[in-house]
């Protein structure tokens, strides 16, 4: 492994690129998660700050800033295609490339979007690894699709650890959900408060956006944890999964298969499967401290040993040495076996770069009730395959009475619209342009 390395990373200041939205997530988490580590000698390049602080594109002042810099391996964070003013162009990619001589690697957050997929294609000539996050069956979906997948790894997103701690304090905060106030998460939480409980929640993402300084106090305030594990129809593991075990509070999280993977259920934290289901077992762990702290503790203990952003580090650096030297390791392994990232060695994780993901083995659902082991299982197995997701997001969006109504009334709106006079029209708009949005937001 490369003994403290220059990495230069590439990536946005602001969420989004837009500075009203304040501090991106990765800003405080990913460079700065290594540089707490102290693996590496870190420099950073902003395309969305010298944009609009100079007017210009970077890309000369990212060249200038290699050259100076000499790194041994550059990080790129991309939410956009090379053509925008936020991004480096493909150009800049093979200069790189071809005059540096330096590995790219990529860390993708929101595979879940298929626009971000088509953003990462563009990007691959150029790219010699990729790490991403959130969604593991993306890549046997792509498996399926006979796509390429030899430079991608599923992994966790690391957290700095000087934020994201446990203060072993006392805690004042009974239920918290850090995080934006999407109208579904704002049923559940509606849903709590109408039956007794208060729930305390503040931040997201371009709401009320708070410091991590200030972010990190409430998972460390908090007894338990509010999550949710869905990106529209698409089941994810969310950053918040891996700041709630940091921070040592007990994560109280819709049921995914995502987690699952990564957590055992009733041990590390608690899935719950309806709204009645989440308010039984939000006032049963409020009431039973001891089983609270056990859970919250076995998490914070698994996070530290196999989700920390030491351990991420590591891993991407000698995937790196990897990269450079164009060296397979020699030693052989059961590439049938089950992969897990709580279980495997950082070898194993490196062996089986780009072969294969993460699974779900039975054991691990060992404390669910057999219909709902059943039930993460079989969304795992549909989520895993491009047929069978297509009809799993069929089923998903007609369940979706909300998603049902909004679209069948939208199109019987344009049709309206398109057979009847331009004054009809504009005062039909009008009249059904209130029901259209109570429909979306509620």
């Amino acid at each position: 492994m490369m003994n403290k390395s220059r990495i230069l990373f590439v990536v946005d200041k602001w969420w989004s690129g837009n500075i009203n939205y304040g501090l991106s997530e990765w800003e405080g988490n990913l460079w700065q998660s290594l540089k707490a580590v102290n693996l590496a000698e870190i420099e950073v390049f902003h395309f969305d700050e010298y944009y609009r602080t100079n007017e210009i594109k970077g890309d000369e002042a990212l060249l200038s800033k290699i050259a100076e810099f000499q790194p041994q391996l550059i990080c790129l964070v991309i939410y956009n295609l090379p053509d925008t003013v936020n991004t480096p162009s493909l150009k800049t990619l093979e200069t790189i490339k071809k005059c540096f001589s330096i590995p790219i690697f990529a860390i993708w957050g929101d595979f879940e979007c298929e626009e971000q997929v088509k953003i990462s294609d563009v990007f691959q000539p150029f790219i010699d690894f990729n790490m991403f996050t959130a969604t593991s069956v993306v890549f046997r979906r792509w498996q399926d699709m006979k796509k390429d997948t030899k430079k991608f790894s599923y992994f966790w997103v690391p957290k700095n650890p000087n934020y994201f701690y446990n203060p072993n304090k006392s805690r004042d905060l009974e239920i918290s959900y850090p995080g934006s106030p999407k109208p579904d998460r704002l049923r559940k939480i509606r849903y709590l408060e109408k039956h007794g409980l208060e729930v305390f929640n503040t931040g997201g993402e371009t709401q009320n956006h708070l410091p991590i300084t200030e972010f990190s106090k409430i998972f460390q305030r908090s007894k338990i944890i509010l999550s949710f594990c869905r990106s529209g129809y698409t089941q994810i593991t969310c950053a918040r999964t891996f700041e709630a075990t940091n921070c040592g509070a007990m994560l109280l999280e819709e049921a995914s298969p995502e987690t699952a993977k990564l957590f055992i259920p009733y041990v590390d934290y608690v899935p719950y499967f309806s709204n009645n289901d989440l308010l039984k077992k939000a006032r049963y762990y409020l009431q039973n401290e001891t089983e609270r702290l056990k859970i919250a503790n076995s998490g914070h203990l698994k996070t530290q040993q196999y989700y920390s952003a030491y351990r991420f580090w590591k891993i991407v650096l000698a995937k790196a040495e990897e990269v450079i030297s164009a060296r397979l390791d020699d030693k052989i392994f059961d590439r049938t076996q089950l992969y897990q990232l709580d279980q495997a060695d950082d070898q194993l994780i490196l062996i089986n770069w780009g072969i294969k993901t993460i699974e779900l083995p039975w054991q691990r659902l060992i404390k669910l009730p057999l219909f709902q082991a059943m039930a993460l299982k079989i969304t795992d197995w549909f989520c895993s395959y491009k047929l069978s997701y297509f009809f799993y997001l069929c089923y998903q969006r007609i369940k979706d009475w909300r998603w049902l109504l909004f679209n069948c009334s939208y199109a019987c709106f344009k049709v309206s619209r398109s057979m009847l006079p331009k004054k009809l029209g504009a005062r039909l708009k009008k009249s059904l342009k209130p029901c259209l949005k109570f429909v979306k937001t509620n």
